[in-house]
């Protein structure tokens, strides 16, 4: 690097010092390629992917809930469920359930 110029006019040259990765000429099979990522899915994974399919499957073969979900939005927008013994209910069931 030539820094004799440094206080003047003209700055470092620095032109000599770059390395060839730094270069601005990206031609095919020049310097390094792009990374590749992969990744693999578990048994477990597969599994688990497996368990959620059959449980969407089983869903929507069940009964119309269009009713049931309407009446539970109106709830939830009324405020009812926003209550301390909505949410104490709430945690009961998911206590009583195992969760």
């Amino acid at each position: 690097m030539d820094i004799g110029h440094i206080q003047g006019p003209g700055g470092i040259d620095r032109t000599s010092d770059r390395p060839d990765r730094a270069s601005t000429d990206r031609a095919p099979g020049k310097g390094q390629g792009p990374a590749v990522d992969s990744a693999t899915i578990s048994a477990a994974g597969r599994e688990t992917l497996r368990s959620m399919e059959a449980l969407v499957a089983k869903a929507r073969e069940g009964e119309d809930r269009t009713e049931a979900v309407e009446q539970a939005k109106a709830r939830l927008e009324s405020g009812v469920l926003s209550t301390p013994a909505a949410f104490d209910g709430a945690a009961r069931n998911l206590l009583r359930g195992g969760f």
